[in-house]
This record gives C-alpha cells, sequence and structure tokens, in this order.
C-alpha cells in the first residue's frame, strides 16, 4: 500500500513528504504479548502434529501431490488450515525451493523434503522437515546425509541458544553460515 500511496502522490507537494512507517511497524510487530506467543507455540505444535501424522502414512510410490494433500489433512483435521501451499519434493526430481507438489514419485533412497505450516488463530508456524526413505538393504541413510544432518542440528543448537532479547537476526544468519562453510558446505543464498 505505501508503494502505491507513493506512486500516487509521485509529482504532488506530498510525494516528498511521504514516510514509510516500516520500521515503527517491524518494531511493534517484532514484540509478541504472552497470548500472541502462546498462539505461535500452538501454531508450531499443530504443524509438528501434522508432520508426525502424514510421515506414518507417508510411503514409496506416493507422489509429492499425495504427499502434500496427507499432510494438508491432518492439518484440516485439527480445525485449522494451512498457512501458505505445502511444498514438497521427493528427491532430486523436482527443484528445490517454493514450487508446487508434483506428480513426481517418492521412491526408495530419496530424501523428501516438505516446507508447511498451520494458521491459528491468524497466527503462522512454517515449519521444514526431512525424510530419508532408504533402499533396498540400507541399514541407515548414507553417510553425506548423516553428516549433513548433523551439521544442520549443529547449526540448529549453536544458533537457538543465540535468540536472545536484543539479539540481531544477522548476527545469528552470520553464525549459521559460518558453521556451514567451516564444515565445508556451501553458503546458502
Amino acid at each position: 500500500l505505501y508503494l502505491m500511496l507513493q506512486e500516487v502522490l509521485d509529482g504532488t507537494p506530498y510525494g516528498e513528504r511521504l514516510e514509510s512507517a516500516e520500521a515503527v511497524i517491524a518494531r511493534l510487530r517484532g514484540r509478541k504479548i504472552p497470548l500472541e506467543i502462546e498462539r505461535l507455540r500452538l501454531a508450531a505444535a499443530m504443524a509438528q502434529h501434522a508432520w508426525e501424522d502424514a510421515l506414518s502414512q507417508i510411503e514409496p510410490g506416493m507422489t509429492e501431490i499425495q504427499i502434500a494433500t496427507l499432510l494438508e489433512n491432518a492439518i484440516l483435521a485439527q480445525g485449522v488450515t494451512p498457512a501458505f501451499e505445502t511444498i514438497v519434493n521427493a528427491g532430486a526430481k523436482t527443484a528445490p525451493g517454493h514450487g508446487a507438489p508434483t506428480e513426481a514419485r517418492l521412491e526408495p533412497g530419496d530424501l523428501l523434503h516438505v516446507d508447511f505450516g498451520v494458521r491459528y488463530h491468524d497466527y503462522c508456524s512454517d515449519i521444514q522437515r526431512l525424510a530419508y526413505f532408504r533402499s533396498a538393504g540400507e541399514t541407515e541413510a548414507p553417510q553425506a546425509l548423516t553428516r549433513a544432518f548433523d551439521c544442520i542440528r549443529r547449526i540448529v543448537d549453536e544458533t537457538a541458544s543465540q535468540y536472545l532479547p536484543g539479539a540481531l537476526g544477522r548476527e545469528i544468519d552470520a553464525l549459521a553460515r559460518r558453521i556451514l562453510t567451516e564444515a565445508g558446505y556451501p553458503e546458502y543464498d
């Protein structure tokens, strides 16, 4: 709306006087009262519950669309709605990121990546989960996946301890990037 207003007022004496309230609103929305914190916690817990319910039903042969539908049905069964369109990547068959689920099928040896959330009283969770589906004869995930998982777990553990009042997100992000690159992985965008 600010950009629209800026465009409408362009060329008038008021265009130069317009100032964004982004900084004020960001500070206001960045501070949560106990009720907001509780709603965010519940939205995250509901998402985790939906994941556990869906994961127990996911099996090789299912399409990304079927997996997304399972997860969204588990969300709806709790009386809440998805926070955004569920993203599913069944292995490396589809481009990772924020694309819609496809007819690509989950196969043994695939790493399943799911990005989803729950909307609860207008507060949203946004979580990602991974699950590896072993190939025939495998008793555990490949070493490369285990190593990557261990690195991510270290990043989560170390950065979580930095989330304190007054902490700057860019500093926490810099810590995550440092741990990642020191482990030999490329820096993310």
